[in-house]
């Protein structure tokens, strides 16, 4: 799921009235926020909604329609005015480029979604319809993908830093909801064809780079981190996060390294990811810890 966060504002004087307490635990899970984050008391933000995936996956087939449900949430305190809408992207770099054209994997054009514009009171959900409709093809084999964007908006009132006058804002957030779709699904066990790229040690953890060569896009469900002292002390074994690679591309995933291993000195450091294929993909390296 990815989420951004801007405004617009009417920057009309107003009275100045007294701003809540700012809730320091309520932001924005997986935002990008824009500096008005530096103007704003963090209680405005309140009255977003959440979707309950981040991901929605389809088979692609010739004349067969399907469909998937999002809920749709507003665990705010303030009405918001939902609207979505579909988009296509292109992968760079790795990561997902939304300010783009269309391309042969695009799936923007067979999906719909109902409804496209409502309302949410505080507390309230609702479901939403995504429909896939993929026409009669034919479809090369690999993975298709887009992305379902659920934009929404209100109205706060801010004062600038070190101003006197209230300004109101309209505040907007679009959290997005992948689509991929498999024209031709491969049988498991997946082929062997994920690799281990890179791994370096960072201020935070260890950064692992992954490479998908393949059409297809690929989901990491299991891996593990297992440090193992070379003076002959006992290794620790650190749980991974599950993570995608689109398809053509390589990504770069982050491993927090517990506190424990504070001290254990120089370690072979073994990583294994679980993807599907009959057999892990692994890389090691040393480091100090």
């Amino acid at each position: 799921m990815i989420s951004e966060f801007f405004e617009h504002s009417d920057t009309r004087p107003r009275r100045r009235a007294g701003l809540r307490p700012a809730d320091a635990g309520r932001r924005p899970a997986l935002s990008v926020i824009w500096m008005l984050l530096f103007l704003i008391a963090p209680a405005a933000l309140e009255g977003f909604v959440g979707v309950d995936r981040g991901e929605l996956l389809f088979k692609l087939v010739p004349g067969q329609g399907a469909a998937s449900i999002v809920n749709v949430t507003n665990s705010g305190t303030g009405l918001s005015t939902v609207s979505l809408s579909i988009e296509d992207f292109r992968i760079a770099d790795g990561r997902p480029d939304f300010n783009s054209q269309a391309h042969s994997r695009a799936l923007a054009d067979r999906l719909t979604v109902f409804p496209t514009n409502f309302e949410l009171k505080a507390g309230e959900s609702r479901e939403v319809q995504v429909l896939l409709d993929p026409g009669d093809g034919p479809f090369e084999s690999g993975t298709y993908w887009a992305v379902v964007f659920v934009q929404t908006s209100r109205l706060a009132d801010m004062v600038p830093p070190g101003g006197d006058r209230q300004v109101q804002v309209r505040l907007v957030e679009r959290v997005g909801v992948f689509a991929f779709a498999d024209a031709e699904p491969e049988p498991r066990p997946f082929p062997a064809d994920v690799e281990i790229t890179g791994l370096e040690k960072s201020d935070k953890g260890l950064v692992v780079s992954v490479k998908n060569p393949s059409r297809y896009l690929r989901l990491v469900t299991e891996g593990y981190v297992l440090a193992t002292p070379l003076d002959g002390g006992a290794a620790q074994r650190w749980p991974m996060q599950t993570f995608r690679v689109l398809p053509g591309s390589v990504v770069q995933t982050e491993i927090p390294v517990p506190e424990s291993a504070a001290g254990l000195g120089r370690c072979n450091v073994l990583v294994a990811l679980d993807y599907g294929a009959e057999e892990l993909v692994a890389g090691e390296r040393e480091f100090e810890f």
